[in-house]
């Protein structure tokens, strides 16, 4: 998904069938923590029935501090995260935690992860040369290019965006499996150092 500076945005999620509603206490939605990017930190939450919970203004630098709010359309299985006055600090990976009464499901976070990126409108008016582009969140118009060259200089920005646009998203996959890889490593030391434990406790 992309934004750019200003733009008011809503992220969705569907609900995924396999989450236990019965073992559920809230809807959260986390992204990377800057600048390291190794760790997840909470934006905002929503209650089980769908209301909105809290925004952890102190996460993130306070980025998101009375710019963001979270929702539930329970019957409808979705889950959105709507921003306001949208920044390029908010382009992130944004994923939903489903929080647990015992273990909360982050694999399931990770694996429908939402890439959200800056798409910069403001290219310089010596790469138009004719051409005007207006890009709103919900209506888009261009006007035909008075000239070959104005065409071949959009062009041009417009081929080096999606190369960014790509090299991004590929960076975003990656820092995705590096999380996983660390997910599972904590997860097999914390079983392992319980099993020798309860050997422990067996031998004494």
């Amino acid at each position: 998904m992309y934004g750019s500076q200003g733009d008011n945005i809503t992220l969705c999620w569907q609900i995924r069938p396999e989450v236990n509603t019965s073992q559920l206490t809230r809807f959260s939605v986390i992204a990377l923590k800057r600048p390291v990017q190794l760790e997840m930190e909470k934006v905002a939450s929503a209650r089980k029935d769908g209301r909105f919970f809290r925004t952890y203004d102190s996460n993130h630098d306070g980025l998101y501090k009375d710019r963001v709010t979270m929702d539930a359309d329970l019957q409808a299985n979705m889950l959105f995260l709507r921003m306001t006055n949208y920044s390029n600090n908010m382009e992130n990976m944004y994923c939903v935690l489903y929080e647990m009464f015992i273990v909360n499901d982050i694999l399931t976070c990770y694996s429908h992860a939402v890439f959200l990126r800056t798409v910069d409108t403001d290219l310089p008016s010596s790469s138009y040369n004719g051409v005007q582009s207006t890009m709103a969140t919900e209506t888009n118009t261009t006007e035909i290019p008075k000239s070959t060259q104005g065409q071949d200089d959009y062009l041009n920005a417009s081929m080096f965006r999606t190369g960014f646009i790509v090299i991004s998203t590929l960076l975003g996959l990656f820092v995705v499996a590096v999380m996983l890889v660390r997910y599972r490593v904590v997860r097999h030391n914390n079983g392992r150092n319980n099993g020798q434990q309860e050997l422990r406790e067996i031998k004494s």
